[in-house]
């Protein structure tokens, strides 16, 4: 609340010193799930160690948020409603762009970040980092390392320019650096893409995407060999949408991850016209790493 009106930052005190940890329980107890900004805030802040990982099993059975999952966000570009309780607007959960889902079993991701005081205005580029990922030891070009992310698309959204993008970054970096992503433009357009800080090597889309269908992005590199094999298929029907094989290109030197998940581009690209923006779910996530 103090923050509402802040020009930048607050100091803030108190005598309970597991405030964020009590009150992630309690909203747990109601049933309402952990509140997404405070889980975002602990998972990033009150490391234990143990949070950057070498295997990771995630079926989204249960909120991720109590796991080491996160997103990171402006505190002072966040949705907010006005709630007649409080002198102050609170935080919007429903402005955060991923949402667990119990039923579903996955995470929910909508293509525009809202903000405002209503939560109804579209965020522009630049105004949060945009992912939703978990952290994960270094896995780059001197480790050895296979990964699947399976996802299923509800709706591609009115605008090609804001790509769907999921796989593995790396913190300090834009989604077309350090990365290994699959971007999905539109029905017929979704390229898997290496990216160091110099280059990018990139596959071509040889079949269509549809809606409500099971898609699974697998990933297995070989550091000694420098030989990556990547393909996205329909899990139920085997059928291949990209693949990108080979021997790593030389001028794709040295490239390094060290977060899996989700990603809003952030390459400035247009505002969608529609708040809905593209829909889609994380549905699974397998990684393992290991050296030579």
């Amino acid at each position: 609340m103090a923050l509402a009106h802040s020009d930048r930052y607050v100091w803030c005190w108190s005598e309970h010193t597991g405030y964020l940890a009590a009150q992630l329980n309690h909203e747990a107890v109601r049933g309402a799930g952990p509140n997404p900004f405070l889980a975002s805030m602990t998972n990033q802040t009150f490391n234990t160690d143990r949070e950057r990982v070498t295997s990771l099993a995630e079926d989204f059975s249960t909120d991720p948020l109590q796991r080491g999952w996160y997103f990171d966000f402006d505190i002072l570009e966040v949705g907010r409603r006005f709630d007649p309780q409080l002198s102050v607007p609170i935080f919007f959960r429903e402005s955060v762009p991923y949402f667990w889902s119990c039923r579903e079993r996955a995470v929910r991701i909508q293509g525009v970040w809202l903000t405002g005081e209503k939560g109804d205005t579209i965020a522009g580029f630049g105004k949060q980092r945009r992912r939703y990922v978990h952290p994960i030891c270094i896995a780059g070009s001197t480790t050895n390392f296979q990964a699947a992310l399976d996802f299923s698309i509800k709706s591609f959204g009115p605008s090609p320019g804001n790509p769907m993008v999921l796989g593995l970054f790396h913190s300090s970096c834009p989604v077309d650096r350090q990365s290994f992503t699959l971007r999905i433009s539109s029905v017929k357009d979704s390229i898997l893409s290496l990216s160091d800080d110099n280059a990018v090597w990139q596959s071509k889309s040889t079949s269509r995407l549809q809606v409500d269908r099971t898609y699974r992005m697998l990933l297995n590199y070989n550091a000694s060999k420098r030989r990556l094999l990547a393909t996205v298929s329909d899990v139920e029907h085997g059928l291949q949408i990209c693949q990108l094989d080979g021997d790593i290109p030389e001028n794709v030197a040295a490239f390094q991850f060290d977060e899996i998940g989700v990603a809003l581009s952030d390459l400035g690209a247009s505002v969608p016209p529609s708040a809905t923006g593209y829909t889609y779910r994380l549905e699974q996530v397998r990684l393992k790493i290991s050296r030579e």
